[in-house]
């Protein structure tokens, strides 16, 4: 089951909402998103800790992102969700796409835009 309440896209931004006790939101590196370890590389997979339970994100250029959390288990067990923010929608033109881990598991999200 995934805890993570709430995944919204407003004006590129991305809201995780949660229970910061039991989870947590790390921006990673794509190679750190799909191997789910954050020690790999020396750790400098990881660009961005959040851990507040009510985060928000700015998705500000066009790129891809990566999320995972790290409370042991999670991200292994599907609390992951990568968000590809296109040229147009990082200029205001559209809404970003998000993409199911790679395992098939799937995030609970909500977009908007």
């Amino acid at each position: 089951m995934i805890h993570v309440r709430t995944l919204m896209f407003d004006l590129l931004r991305a809201v995780f909402q949660y229970v910061s006790s039991q989870h947590d939101v790390y921006e990673v590196t794509e190679e750190v998103y799909r191997s789910c370890d954050t020690a790999a590389g020396g750790g400098n997979g990881v660009r961005v800790k959040y851990t507040s339970g009510y985060d928000r994100v700015v998705l500000a250029e066009a790129r891809g992102y990566w999320f995972i959390c790290d409370f042991p288990g999670h991200c292994l067990g599907g609390m992951r969700v990568a968000v590809n923010v296109s040229a147009g929608a990082a200029a205001g033109g559209g809404s970003p796409t998000v993409n199911p881990p790679p395992d098939g598991s799937a995030a609970s999200t909500t977009t908007g835009g």
